[in-house]
């Protein structure tokens, strides 16, 4: 993920050392604010995320069920292609 990518997530600052709450590193944070920002945009697929974030569409995944967990209201459109409710 490049600088750019990461000042486009609200200007946080990433620091890899530190651990998150169940066991996020703050790199994986900042996969979880990008996704965020792009589904602000509008409809993303899930291999648009990995080749972005330059992980495998499995981490997606999982970013996409933490998003979930944590009550964001995202839907399924279509396999693999996720957006907010409206």
């Amino acid at each position: 993920m490049s600088e750019t990518e990461l000042s486009a997530c609200h200007d946080t600052i990433i620091i890899v050392k530190y651990k998150l709450n169940r066991g996020f590193y703050m790199h994986e944070m900042a996969g979880l604010l990008v996704i965020l920002n792009k589904l602000d945009k509008g409809e993303v697929t899930i291999k648009q995320l990995a080749e972005d974030l330059e992980v495998s569409t499995r981490t997606i995944q999982r970013y996409i069920n933490e998003i979930e967990l944590a009550q964001f209201p995202i839907v399924l459109l279509k396999l693999g292609t996720y957006s907010f409710q409206e």
